[in-house]
């Protein structure tokens, strides 16, 4: 399909671009961003720059996804709902910064006069632009609005990155990390949003049209700057403060990243930045950056735990609640009672038999499984967390799983900690296990297991386990 033609195109760069951004600039400008770096007690700290940093990164990707979607029209691999889906979860998160929100981690409504402030310049600039990205999905005067949102979308840019500046001064705590890697996570941090700021410029430029031969220009010297820091992180570059990776893991997540970098950037270069397989690249790619993120963040961190403060709230404030579904505890009591006389040897034969089931076709004791209607709530449950919750699946007195919303590898729990720490211990207390990396998702977790009583009669029944995606809390 012929790409649309647009009339004018006006391309800016982003928050104080990229392009003549050196590692020694990059150096001085460094603050203590890092949304783990947040104050001691302050449970939602490192959540609120959390949320600032998707909108900073968001403000630029939405200008690239209409763009893509606006050229390309039916061709494009973003569609208009993938787009409307996008400016909802943008506007959920300026509203969850101002009111507060347990579905992102935001425990109470924002009180500091600086970000109120900041927010309010922020919904200014948004407005306009929410406005013409909606146009652009449903169709409407879209060459019109497309040059508009390119225009008024460098107030969004800018808004959104004084914002993540501020959150950051009020939250953060610059005694948890070095300048080092308080630099190293920075520069992470603008390669993801240099991504999208590629994929702007490239489809700018594939619209031949006024503004595209700047925009060749730019894309040319964000491959260099892109390059030169992947070369930095990997390598270190000490005279501007930048060590090497501090661990094998950083430095195999880097090493991940930089593959997935050779595969995209000659379809970048090539003015490929637009399709499927460069976008399925780029996808890829931000995940193993946020991997490198996450593994610098825990291997520089001088404050032990550093994702136990904003866990364990997130777990007391909106996981517990999950608990207080009826059907809970309807579902807890009724397999109690049916396994009251089951044998561990009966025990261990069903666990063979869902193993054999989840490595075959799953159609058996897998599918019966996630077809009960408590599974179902559950797999509700975990779609509204926003991508904080990858798996949760709760088990009976025996550690046999009742309900579930993702396929777990065994039906029996009652073997491991987050089981045994639970409900066969005295108390009500969590049991958070080590950071791991999540397979299925390609994000790092850790799960959180808690005991279930009945509310009433505080009898305990059964326990549950929440996967979190802690890359989402920090």
């Amino acid at each position: 399909m012929r790409k649309k033609e647009l009339s004018v195109v006006t391309l800016f760069s982003t928050e104080k671009s990229f392009r003549g951004w050196t590692l020694a600039t990059l150096s001085s400008a460094a603050v203590l961003l890092s949304s783990a770096a947040f104050a001691q007690g302050d449970a939602s700290g490192s959540a609120r720059i959390s949320v600032g940093g998707k909108l900073r990164f968001e403000s630029q990707s939405l200008m690239a996804k209409a763009c893509t979607l606006a050229v390309n029209g039916e061709a494009s691999p973003i569609s208009s709902e993938d787009l409307r889906t996008d400016v909802q979860l943008f506007q959920q998160k300026i509203d969850a910064l101002r009111n507060g929100d347990m579905a992102l981690a935001l425990r109470e409504p924002e009180t500091g006069r600086r970000v109120l402030s900041a927010l309010d310049k922020v919904e200014a600039a948004w407005q306009p632009v929410s406005a013409d990205l909606a146009s652009v999905a449903d169709g409407y005067f879209v060459e019109e609005a497309l040059t508009r949102i390119l225009v008024q979308g460098k107030d969004l840019v800018d808004t959104t990155g004084n914002l993540l500046a501020i959150l950051s001064g009020a939250y953060s705590n610059s005694e948890n990390f070095s300048f080092g890697a308080a630099l190293a996570v920075n520069i992470v941090d603008r390669q993801t949003v240099l991504l999208e700021e590629m994929s702007l410029h490239d489809c700018v430029a594939q619209s031949e049209t006024a503004g595209a031969e700047e925009s060749n220009a730019a894309l040319a010297e964000s491959i260099k700057v892109f390059d030169a820091s992947m070369e930095a992180l990997i390598n270190g570059q000490p005279q501007v403060g930048l060590m090497e990776p501090p661990t094998d893991g950083v430095r195999n997540s880097l090493g991940k990243a930089q593959d997935v970098w050779s595969e995209l950037k000659p379809m970048v270069a090539a003015g490929e930045s637009t399709s499927a397989a460069a976008g399925e690249l780029r996808v890829s790619l931000q995940r193993e950056l946020n991997n490198a993120r996450l593994l610098y963040l825990l291997a520089t961190s001088k404050q032990p735990d550093l994702y136990r403060i904003p866990l364990e709230a997130y777990a007391n404030d909106q996981l517990a609640r999950w608990l207080l579904e009826p059907q809970i505890v309807i579902s807890l009591r009724e397999q109690n009672t049916a396994h009251k006389e089951l044998s561990q040897e009966a025990v261990d034969e069903m666990d063979l038999a869902w193993r054999a089931d989840a490595e075959g076709d799953a159609s058996g004791i897998v599918a019966e499984m996630m077809a009960r209607p408590l599974s179902e709530l559950l797999k509700r449950y975990q779609l509204a967390a926003n991508g904080i919750v990858t798996e949760v699946f709760i088990m009976d007195d025996k550690g046999l799983n009742v309900a579930q919303s993702a396929v777990t590898s065994d039906l029996w729990q009652g073997d491991e900690a987050k089981w045994q720490e639970t409900y066969a211990s005295e108390g009500l207390d969590y049991h958070f296990s080590d950071v791991e990396f999540d397979d299925s998702t390609g994000f790092y977790q850790v799960q959180v297991s808690m005991p279930i009583a009945d509310p009433v009669t505080q009898e305990k029944l059964g326990a549950v386990t929440f996967g979190v995606n802690i890359q989402s809390l920090l």
